[in-house]
């Protein structure tokens, strides 16, 4: 039985493009793989019921290397009630020589009717040399951008009208809703819009059944499929091959010991630059509570 998004479809801003209409920037590869390192996070919501903090350790491997550390952490009891997600990112090996990069990403909010409803959103770090800052409260529901670093440069990119920013969440937050009703229904359908202080995205995740895996993890597994399309803040020199290609993935969600949370195993992102890239859970375990931490 097919399940209903956990939060209404976002409507489309009155004259922007379709969400079919995706694209991308002059580093795919980057984007793709945080995209699929924000679907790891979603998962976690299922310790939820045991309201212990998890964290998750992954790894991403690209044309046979080791190219960045992932770590996905979840809180669902902080101080105030809410839910803290924290996603950090490191490049390493042989890629950090080409683009070094470490990234902190944390989101927090409030539970209204098992909807997320953010309260901040904070992505800082250093990647390819540059000092990156997002900052996003949201007044009323609705994001507002306090600090953006570097400063959007109009003759690079379109800017996302205000309209189009109306009615969408943080990523940490989005994603987490998307997939969040695996841990209700066991299954993926839902839809969400994304705003991450640049561009406006579509995320959407749709089952594609359950599977058998081996290796490190064996066992059944949930199979996903996910997609990231872009509506507005594209590149002003994106052709359209750019402006139509989605970031596009698979994740395999799994109970990782009996009792434990549904975690994803494993996630395969295609790469034009590398080829196929693949994401594996490496370590898991709970973390001190923010009551434990007072």
């Amino acid at each position: 039985m097919r399940t209903s998004p956990v939060f209404p479809r976002a409507p489309r801003p009155g004259n922007g493009p379709p969400p079919e209409k995706p694209g991308g920037g002059p580093l795919p590869g980057r984007r793709a793989l945080l995209l699929a390192a924000l679907m790891l996070l979603p998962a976690l919501f299922a310790a939820q019921a045991r309201a212990e903090p998890v964290r998750a350790s992954y790894v991403v491997r690209a044309a046979g290397l080791t190219v960045m550390d992932v770590e996905a952490s979840f809180d669902p009891a902080d101080s105030t009630g809410g839910y803290v997600l924290e996603l950090r990112t490191h490049m390493r090996g042989v890629a950090a020589l080409f683009r070094s990069g470490t990234m902190t990403t944390r989101a927090s909010g409030a539970w209204a009717d098992g909807r997320p409803q953010p309260r901040r959103y904070v992505a800082q770090g250093v990647w390819g040399g540059e000092q990156r800052s997002t900052v996003l409260d949201y007044v009323d529901g609705q994001p507002v951008l306090r600090q953006l670093l570097p400063p959007l440069d109009a003759d690079e990119r379109e800017p996302v009208p205000a309209e189009a920013r109306r009615g969408t969440m943080d990523s940490l937050s989005a994603v987490a809703a998307l997939l969040r009703q695996v841990r209700d229904s066991g299954r993926c359908e839902a839809q969400a819009a994304v705003f991450d202080g640049r561009r406006r995205s579509v995320l959407s995740a749709r089952t594609l059944g359950w599977e058998m895996l081996s290796g490190d993890w064996p066992g059944r597994a949930l199979h996903c499929h996910f997609s990231g399309r872009l509506t507005h803040g594209f590149k002003l020199d994106d052709g359209p091959a750019e402006r139509q290609r989605p970031q596009e993935g698979d994740a395999w969600l799994a109970e990782v010991h009996p009792g434990g949370p549904v975690l994803p195993v494993r996630l395969e992102v295609p790469n034009r630059w590398f080829g196929q890239t693949t994401i594996s859970l490496v370590r898991i375990g709970e973390m001190p509570s923010a009551a434990s931490r007072r």
